[in-house]
């Protein structure tokens, strides 16, 4: 417990401090989480026997993650807002051109299947920080948000589930239980109504309501995916980045699915 609060004490501060400088830095931060996640990603796949294509799905990400920048910043022109679809697009036709060209039907299928999951979930899916820190005048305080709530929610749902918890929520993690999942709904939304009251006045009742338990039910199946990609893996852990706390992608895994469906609530129902 002792590590994971000074764990908890690095990180939290340098985290703040990205989202709060926000645009290049912000954007340097983000490109940098996505590498390393996506390192534990490509090993925890060839550690089940997979061939991803590494260099080719880094590019990828790093173009994906980029592009994604200029079109919430509103920096270029409204022409680069077909640029993530382009490279989505063209991504996958050059990773079949070069299956083909490989012609390895063993490997063709599985590499060109990792290495697009890939891409999605260490590159795309994240990349919506980046949207939501972008989001004018509120970026800095939504971003915040989010990170707090699924921070505070996945607390809740650890010491009360390894308190009280006695019903198994999914057998992918046996730790997880349903007493720790209402926990986490709880105080998501609590956290919410916090943040309406005293920050974000703009979100009403029907918000609070809402967003608090669609970010606390995607950050559970964010995490339970995590688990159940280590879980085929045959590992712990996603590395030992952090010694005994596991890997980045342990640390991120909850945020992986909740930053994408907060920003398109808050894009689709509050601005």
């Amino acid at each position: 417990m002792l590590n994971r609060f000074l764990i908890s004490l690095i990180l939290i501060p340098v985290v703040f401090v990205a989202v709060y400088l926000g645009f290049i830095p912000f954007l340097v931060f983000i490109c940098g989480v996505c590498f390393i996640s996506a390192y534990e990603f490509w090993a925890l796949v060839s550690k089940m026997g997979f061939s991803p294509r590494k260099l080719f799905g880094n590019i990828v990400i790093l173009l994906i993650v980029v592009s994604i920048f200029f079109n919430g910043s509103k920096i270029a022109s409204t022409v680069s807002n077909e640029a993530t679809a382009l490279i989505f697009t063209v991504s996958i036709l050059l990773l079949f051109i070069y299956e083909v060209i490989k012609f390895d039907i063993r490997t063709a299928l599985p590499s060109l299947a990792v290495t697009c999951l890939g891409i999605i979930y260490v590159g795309w899916l994240p990349g919506h920080f980046i949207l939501i820190r972008d989001i004018m005048p509120d970026g800095f305080k939504y971003t915040i948000v989010l990170l707090a709530t699924v921070w505070i929610a996945d607390s809740a749902a650890y010491f009360i589930g390894s308190t009280y918890g006695t019903h198994l929520l999914s057998p992918v993690s046996p730790k997880k239980t349903v007493e720790g999942s209402i926990a986490s709904i709880i105080f998501s939304i609590l956290t919410i109504l916090i943040v309406k009251i005293f920050f974000i006045k703009a979100l009403r009742n029907s918000d609070v309501f809402f967003l608090g338990i669609l970010t606390s039910v995607s950050a559970q199946y964010g995490d339970l995916a995590e688990s159940l990609i280590k879980r085929s893996a045959g590992v712990k852990d996603s590395s030992k980045l952090m010694k005994n706390h596991g890997g980045l992608l342990d640390k991120l895994d909850s945020f992986i699915f909740a930053a994408p469906m907060f920003y398109y609530y808050i894009k689709f129902f509050v601005l």
